[in-house]
């Protein structure tokens, strides 16, 4: 689990800082410890799936309850097999992201492309999001929308539930707003690994900084 758990943080480092080529990686995986690691992680999300399903199923549940149910069912697994989930988990979602990347990547000359691969990372992260909110709309029609009601208002009912959803993420929904917020965030991530790797190497900083100093002229 430890070797695993390093690979993991190599490959986790950032999406975005080009890992090295990794086809092996992508197309199968040509570890036996991973494997087995998925395998166990399989074996632990039978066990769970029949409650699972069942706490998804049950439209008497607010999205806070289901969350709540989720909790409780988790909280039954010890810390080795919860490991077991995330680590697991991880893998599957960054080789998803890669394989999406190269999709696209290879269309460029070297088939590296930050444009992209910020695109795809966005994609990931609004897709967590519609699927938190079209679950958020899905329950409020079914519970909290009468139709029969004297003065019911559609356009109105409709209105509040595009507000509830701004509440929550008040950058929207695969908007151009939601995309600077990653952009920005982005920018952010790469500044501090810059800086730390200036930390890391004073000499070398010291160096580019006297090359950038204007000559002067004698």
């Amino acid at each position: 689990m430890k070797g695993l758990s390093r690979k993991l943080h190599a490959l986790e480092d950032n999406l975005l800082e080009f890992p090295p080529d990794d086809e092996d990686i992508l197309m199968f995986i040509d570890d036996a410890d991973e494997q087995a690691l998925h395998d166990k992680a399989e074996k632990i999300r039978e066990t769970l799936r029949p409650r699972a399903k069942a706490i998804i199923s049950d439209t008497t549940l607010t999205l806070e309850e289901q969350e709540q149910a989720s909790k409780t069912l988790l909280a039954e697994l010890d810390d080795y097999q919860k490991t077991v989930l995330e680590q697991s988990s991880k893998f599957i979602e960054y080789r998803l992201r890669r394989l999406v990347c190269k999709y696209f990547e290879a269309a460029y000359p070297e088939e590296r492309d930050t444009r992209v691969q910020l695109r795809v990372l966005w994609f990931f992260e609004e897709m967590q999001k519609f699927n938190e909110l079209n679950k958020l709309e899905d329950w409020a029609f079914e519970h909290n929308r009468n139709e029969e009601a004297p003065g019911f208002d559609d356009f109105k009912w409709w209105e509040d539930m595009e507000a509830e959803k701004l509440r929550r993420y008040p950058e929207g929904n695969f908007t151009p707003e939601s995309y600077e917020k990653l952009e920005a965030e982005y920018d952010i991530h790469m500044a501090q690994k810059i800086r730390e790797y200036w930390e890391q190497h004073p000499k070398e900083f010291e160096e580019l900084k006297k090359k950038s100093e204007p000559q002067k002229k004698v």
